[in-house]
């Protein structure tokens, strides 16, 4: 395979351009041309290939200065070019017109490769810089596009645990802390910054879904810098496997527009709302009217069971009637609440929440009805 750079002479004396050739036929490759025009139509054909050119300057048809400036307003400007005259007058001119250097006619041949070389590895390392310039203003404009996507993308290793090899700013800003803050946070293990409860779920998700060649979908709780938590969905992506594990494209979003309006609304209605997990007894979530009737804050509820919450006792209800519930109908009861001695009607039944196994129970206050029943 020939490995030889490709070097253009241009000179109207074939004399000289068998003598260069003589001198540089052993480490390039040469083309020729005997005036400025034939030069044109070579660097036209040849350009890709060209690593240098000897450009004589005095010569009929298209003298070299035509073809400097051919060539400095040219897709081909990046190609060194070395001037040859004996003319002083004409040295400053194809300075000025974009040759890399000049050398004055008669040279000795260790001169002109010595100057070659020069302008190469002058040329090779502007070449690197704008090449650095230009990959890192694409890497600029890659984290602004990638950061200001809403919510969050990550890529990870994903073993037994979530390496992280990647994420945007988006998704340290979901959870309240500064990259570097969020950085030091997951370090060894991504799962971290998932709420503790719902770790196994999503580990046993992610590792199922992998095995069986699917996307990851999931919705679970992180914690927040400020205590708290929110639900986000993961969808992510195997992209490969290498021989420490599954790597994965992940992006995360917290709850849609939908989901938030539909959240405004069970907020503002007259009826208290709270979900729990059917498992472990945690609240999984309360709504505004739920949260006055207790008397307690939003962040006071988190990471808190049920009976914690709503009956201020260490363990589960005795009266408790999750495992008589179903998904199909609601189990419908009045219920007189210890706390204030006002009788509440409760109707319940199992959900899916989030891929929890859940019950929901929406709470009306009877009281008044009840009593004027009784009269």
């Amino acid at each position: 395979m020939d490995m030889k750079l490709t070097m253009l002479i241009v000179d109207d004396i074939e004399a000289n351009r068998a003598t260069m050739a003589a001198a540089f036929s052993h480490e390039y490759r040469i083309l020729y041309a005997e005036n400025g025009k034939e030069a044109i139509d070579v660097i036209q054909k040849h350009g890709k290939d060209i690593s240098v050119i000897l450009l004589d300057i005095i010569m009929p048809v298209m003298d070299g200065i035509e073809v400097l400036k051919w060539i400095k307003n040219s897709v081909y400007r990046a190609i060194p070019v070395i001037a040859l005259t004996a003319e002083e007058s004409y040295q400053l001119e194809a300075l000025e017109n974009g040759a890399a250097d000049f050398i004055p006619k008669p040279a000795d041949e260790r001169v002109i490769n010595a100057r070659i070389k020069n302008v190469r590895g002058r040329f090779a390392l502007e070449e690197e810089q704008k090449t650095n310039t230009s990959l890192k203003k694409s890497k600029l404009e890659m984290d602004n596009l990638i950061n200001s996507i809403p919510g969050g993308i990550a890529i990870y290793r994903l073993t037994d645990h979530f390496e992280t090899l990647y994420f945007s700013d988006g998704l340290a800003a979901l959870s309240g802390y500064s990259r570097e803050e969020y950085a030091a946070y997951i370090k060894g293990d991504a799962s971290k910054i998932v709420y503790v409860e719902d770790r196994a779920r999503v580990l046993a998700i992610a590792e199922d879904a992998i095995k069986n060649g699917e996307s990851i979908d999931v919705a679970y709780r992180i914690c927040l810098k400020n205590g708290g938590l929110i639900w986000v969905n993961l969808n992510a992506i195997l992209i490969e496997e290498d021989d420490e594990g599954f790597l994965v494209h992940a992006v995360f979003q917290k709850s849609p527009k939908m989901a938030q309006l539909y959240a405004n609304l069970v907020n503002e209605s007259q009826s208290a709302i709270y979900v729990s997990d059917t498992v472990n007894y945690d609240l999984l979530y309360i709504n505004q009217r739920g949260l006055e009737l207790i008397g307690m804050s939003r962040k006071a509820c988190v990471g808190k069971k049920c009976y914690e919450v709503l009956f201020h006792q260490e363990k589960p209800c005795k009266f408790c009637k999750i495992h008589s519930m179903n998904r199909n109908q609601f189990l419908e009861r009045d219920f007189p609440y210890p706390i204030n001695d006002n009788i509440y009607h409760l109707r319940g039944k199992l959900t899916d929440w989030n891929g929890i196994e859940a019950h929901i129970e929406y709470i009306e206050d009877v009281t008044q009805s009840r009593k004027n029943e009784q009269e």
